[in-house]
């Protein structure tokens, strides 16, 4: 409530406004993952899907305030090779979704945008569900209480109680995320944690991927129609999803070398662009980038882009669930995180000044 009274005086007074003047030549990168019709859904993810009536409220409301660019076009501006259009802006989708191409892209394409399918090349053709999917799925197939442990904690699982299933699924990626910096290790707990609910429940996500709006993954077929057809630009996702600053310097040039050259046969065009999976990303891992053959890629860090900037460290923002103009185009401003940057800011200041004061404490003791 608060932040949607801030957000209606800020666009009264034209406050709004002025900001879009002020970043006029700075690009800003959205993105997505999944996009689908509510009605479609045979089932219901314990993370809020992306619904297609909301993205199309969206996108006429952005339309009437940015420029939609291709992110081909979005390179060559930002690298000063191509003059500067106002408030440009960018839209790129994450994992390989198929209902990114059958049920977003007519949407886009009635604002004539062009945007990037950034796909992890081994899980094409459903040739298995993403962790985190397989994982939700499994989950709310349980007929028993099922527990998870890892590093001493316990997880519960109740079937029937979605709340409480939600948030023990949001807890233990967020512990998983944190305990294992090695995504090999990472996934081979997941996969036997979903194995084991698997075979409790007889029922798994890979027995109905295929054709399932949620968890249903691009064709080589689709690909090439997308490449062929100028309807979407084709990036890099690597194949595994793999965190690639939590692998080996060899298994990441691995990643991105076979994703790389995996689209460029299937598609018959340069794949030109990349994005880090999770956003996480070093010096090490964007010079790897760069040596693949990439001219860019993107992270998760929320902020604009400009001329000059490093191409291997792209910022964007992920869309926001919200279909009110106001607050849609706070956000895009880059006000919205304000609040949240000062609170990070404040709170490494008082860490920092803790630590001083704790030191001389020790060094007086």
């Amino acid at each position: 409530m608060f932040k949607t009274i801030i957000a209606k005086l800020l666009s009264a007074t034209g406050f709004l406004r002025l900001v879009r003047w002020y970043n006029r030549d700075r690009i800003l990168i959205l993105y997505l993952h999944s996009v689908v019709d509510l009605q479609d859904l045979s089932w219901r993810p314990l993370r809020t899907p992306f619904s297609i009536d909301l993205l199309r409220r969206q996108l006429e409301i952005i339309s009437r305030h940015y420029t939609w660019l291709t992110l081909d076009d979005a390179v060559e501006m930002l690298s000063g090779r191509k003059p500067l259009v106002p408030n440009g802006i960018v839209l790129t989708f994450d994992d390989g979704y198929r209902n990114n191409m059958s049920v977003a892209l007519p949407v886009l394409e009635r604002h004539s945008i062009k945007p990037v399918f950034y796909v992890a090349t081994g899980t094409l053709n459903n040739r298995m569900p993403y962790w985190f999917e397989r994982l939700d799925y499994a989950i709310q197939q349980l007929r028993e209480p099922a527990q998870v442990h890892l590093e001493g904690r316990s997880f519960h699982f109740a079937p029937g109680d979605r709340d409480s299933l939600r948030e023990s699924y949001a807890a233990l990626r967020r512990a998983a995320k944190e305990h294992f910096d090695n995504d090999r290790e990472f996934y081979e707990f997941f996969n036997g944690v979903s194995d084991t609910m698997e075979k409790s429940s007889g029922k798994a996500l890979a027995a109905v991927q295929a054709g399932d709006p949620c968890s249903e993954t691009l064709s080589d077929d689709d690909l090439r129609s997308l490449s062929t057809s100028g309807r979407a630009t084709v990036g890099s996702h690597t194949v595994d999803h793999f965190r690639l600053d939590t692998v080996d310097g060899k298994l990441c040039a691995d990643q991105l070398n076979e994703s790389k050259r995996y689209i460029e046969k299937v598609t018959g065009t340069v794949c030109r662009h990349f994005c880090y999976p999770n956003g996480n990303w070093n010096r090490d891992v964007a010079d790897a980038v760069a040596a693949a053959g990439y001219d860019s890629a993107v992270t998760t860090a929320d902020g604009f882009n400009s001329v000059g900037d490093d191409l291997y460290s792209l910022k964007r923002s992920h869309m926001p669930q919200s279909s009110d103009a106001e607050r849609l185009l706070l956000f895009m401003s880059g006000l919205s995180h304000l609040k949240e940057r000062l609170v990070s800011a404040t709170t490494s200041r008082r860490a920092l000044f803790r630590g001083v004061f704790n030191n001389r404490q020790r060094k007086a003791a």
